[in-house]
């Protein structure tokens, strides 16, 4: 049977720990904005001091240990509901509602209580376990609950981190219980249970940082792309995302589509007269536009200056004309409430076509023609691409 030092792994696991929080550090001073970062970095250092004071009470008599049980469960319970708040806050909400304060007051009360009740049986172990299991859960809950906003692969991973830390707990609490049937005879399922919960301290602490740094990473990533693919000014996509995003479409939803373009009507007057702040102003009404007209799924994009392109797939010309008009309503309507856009009005052109046999760019080019038509008429208005 392998013999394992106390003091040795103690010291060790509290040194894992707070590696974990010194790398943390490190990530949170170069994205100081993220709370997140910094409530998960304290949550390790709680971590690593409960491991400490573990290391110290090993070397106590047992008359001495009771104070130092109580102090560690409560800094075992704290790094696990700072690293819960620290999730909650990642995905915009409320770190530590009052549900979870009262219910982190009580968890304490229970815990010194049990201890004061029964010293010698390891109820308050038992109490410990069960109350870091629902912590564990409610991290998993809020992931969950978030799933739409993170990539499969990142879900997983953080489930499956959390998963593991779970069943580990499951292990020792279910340990401690079958100690305390047996009564004198449980003290070796008692010593069990003790090292599978430094085990699941161990890898635990391991697989949640890994879960950070991937919860971390996936939101770095998503923010460069979107900073590459997205217009700054209106919100919408810039030419790079519009290119990605109609390949995608046009590869998923093979089919007849619908490609408008759209231009702002006397847009240089406006910047001339009002100056550039007044036409970034009807710029950002046309994105407000295009996203209330319009579905998620829909692509809509600003290609440049005042010009827009959207394409939308599985419609018939009815019902693609039908949304151009609504576009072009809803951005005469957000505009008319400026100051400094009279005249500001939107021309429209419109083509029809089925890819591959159109392709994208000769729909684009028909459109454009189509919009030239619309200029030509008067502005303001509608015009569809019709062959000859």
């Amino acid at each position: 049977m392998l013999l394992l030092d106390p003091f040795t792994l103690f010291i060790s696991n509290a040194l894992l720990h707070l590696a974990l929080m010194l790398a943390l550090a490190i990530i949170s001073r170069l994205a100081p904005d993220i709370l997140a970062i910094r409530l998960w970095m304290r949550g390790h250092g709680l971590m690593a001091l409960a491991i400490v004071l573990m290391a110290v009470m090993a070397l106590l008599s047992p008359e001495a240990r009771p104070p130092l049980k109580l102090l560690i469960g409560g800094l075992l319970m704290s790094a696990l509901l700072l690293m819960l708040a620290g999730l909650r806050h990642f995905f915009g909400l409320r770190p530590l509602p009052l549900a979870l304060r009262v219910g982190y007051v009580l968890a304490l009360l229970g815990l010194a209580g049990l201890m004061q009740w029964s010293p010698d049986v390891p109820l308050a172990g038992v109490w410990q376990a069960s109350v870091l299991i629902v912590l564990l859960l409610g991290c998993g809950h809020v992931l969950w609950r978030q799933r739409g906003h993170l990539r499969p692969i990142v879900l997983l991973a953080c489930l499956a981190s959390l998963g593991g830390m779970t069943l580990g707990l499951c292990g020792r609490l279910s340990l401690l219980v079958y100690s305390i049937f047996l009564g004198e005879q449980g003290l070796q399922w008692r010593q069990l249970s003790d090292v599978l919960g430094l085990m699941v301290a161990m890898i635990g602490g391991i697989s949640m940082a890994m879960s950070f740094w991937l919860l971390i990473s996936d939101r770095m990533l998503h923010t460069l792309r979107r900073m590459a693919e997205e217009d700054p000014l209106t919100g919408v996509l810039n030419r790079r995302g519009f290119q990605r995003a109609t390949a995608r479409m046009l590869a998923n939803q093979p089919g007849r589509v619908a490609v408008l373009m759209l231009d702002v009507d006397h847009f240089k007057r406006i910047n001339d007269n009002y100056g550039h702040a007044a036409g970034d102003q009807v710029l950002r009404c046309m994105g407000d536009a295009l996203r209330d007209a319009l579905l998620a799924s829909d692509i809509f994009a600003r290609l440049g200056g005042e010009e827009f392109c959207v394409v939308l797939g599985e419609l018939d010309e009815r019902n693609a004309e039908a949304i151009g008009e609504r576009i072009r309503q809803r951005f005469q309507r957000k505009t008319g409430l400026l100051s400094q856009a009279e005249g500001c009005t939107l021309s429209i052109g419109m083509a029809m076509g089925t890819p591959p046999v159109d392709s994208l760019a000769e729909l684009m080019a028909r459109a454009d023609l189509a919009l030239y038509h619309s200029k030509a008429e008067g502005r303001d208005q509608l015009s569809v691409y019709a062959d000859g």
